[in-house]
């Protein structure tokens, strides 16, 4: 293996093809198939949505058994850094969350008479399990809403309006309401 670290999509050569091809076929022998898995992006506006783990190695797309030597030799399909953007919009990083919860969190939010959170209840904090109920916390900032809607084909429509909010105390969350039940989720972090 090369001393350099390679980027997360780095792409522009192929250099280093081989010797990733090895160490995902070394990796795969000792763990498991289905323990050495990559993501696909998926066009789908839901963010939970967006993207689809499968195993590295041993099938093609359809299902299909692939051989060793042919894996090793062929080509990358696309350059993902020339065809894709890893963020949405122009304002950055800023546009999703760093952490996306797997399951959305509910939680209690206060509005004021424009619609624009103002108090947020959170029963448990993220990553801990404590059951004990945690105090409101003022939200002192909130863009938004951003809406995101589910396509028609996929099954019954999701409809939810998006905010992200800093808390008093200095964390930012990324919040929705489901406008079919006007429930309010936790769905991530920034950090």
């Amino acid at each position: 293996m090369r001393w350099k670290q390679n980027a997360l999509f780095d792409c522009q050569t192929l250099k280093y093809r081989d010797e990733a091809a090895k160490l995902i076929d070394g990796l795969t022998a000792r763990l498991g198939r289905n323990q050495v898995l990559g993501l696909s992006l998926l066009q789908d506006p839901i963010p939970e949505r967006q993207t689809k783990s499968k195993p590295l190695t041993g099938m093609r797309n359809d299902g299909s058994q692939q051989s060793t030597e042919r894996k090793l030799r062929k080509k990358p399909i696309e350059d993902y850094q020339s065809t894709r953007s890893v963020v949405a919009g122009n304002e950055g990083a800023w546009t999703r969350p760093t952490q996306l919860l797997g399951n959305p969190l509910v939680i209690d939010v206060q509005c004021d008479s424009l619609g624009m959170p103002t108090q947020a209840r959170l029963g448990t904090e993220p990553n801990k399990s404590s059951s004990s109920t945690a105090a409101a916390q003022w939200i002192v900032q909130s863009i938004g809403p951003e809406r995101i809607e589910s396509s028609w084909w996929s099954g019954p429509t999701l409809r939810r309006n998006y905010f992200r909010v800093a808390l008093d105390s200095g964390t930012w969350w990324w919040i929705y309401q489901d406008l079919g039940t006007k429930q309010w989720f936790l769905h991530g972090l920034f950090h």
